[in-house]
């Protein structure tokens, strides 16, 4: 709920829509309730589709962590280790690793632009005229470095159509 709160205080006025799965912190009465509250709305996948509708699951996510275990991995190695001898690595370190994958993923992602095939491939493809309300007028976003560009504008399949009604 405070994440709700503090995602409706970042766009003070604008209707804001989310995906989720149906992980147990997501479908609890009392995140729903607070994000009808805040008129926030909340479009859940249908359970056992996480790996064919979730982009971030089928890409980001698998990108971070093989990045990430290449850093533990060259960590591992650049130590003189006895056969089974564990390794521990301070949490300071393990973050750092986490903000160097996230770098590395948006740099890749800013050249090859993987995220917006991952989300064709999962049938999100905003751009598809098949799935867009016709007639709806134009919709202009505010850009920031953060924001992912009108990923499901106007589809009818979803209650996001209601954003923009």
């Amino acid at each position: 709920m405070k994440f709700l709160r503090w995602l409706k205080s970042k766009y003070p006025g604008e209707k804001i829509g989310l995906i989720w799965d149906r992980a147990a912190a997501h479908i609890s009465s009392e995140v729903l309730d607070c994000a009808k509250e805040l008129g926030i709305i909340v479009e859940l996948l249908y359970a056992g589709m996480t790996a064919i509708m979730q982009p971030c699951d089928i890409w980001l996510n698998k990108a971070i962590k093989t990045i990430i275990k290449r850093l533990y991995y060259a960590h591992k190695n650049s130590l003189k280790l006895e056969p089974g001898q564990k390794v521990e690595v301070p949490r300071e370190q393990i973050i750092s690793w986490i903000e160097q994958a996230v770098h590395e993923v948006h740099a890749d992602q800013r050249r090859t632009r993987k995220i917006a095939e991952i989300f064709y491939q999962c049938g999100l493809n905003p751009h598809d005229t098949k799935k867009i309300k016709f007639g709806a007028p134009p919709i202009t976003i505010r850009r920031t470095p953060y924001t992912t560009y009108s990923l499901i504008q106007h589809q009818k399949e979803t209650n996001f159509a209601e954003l923009y009604e």
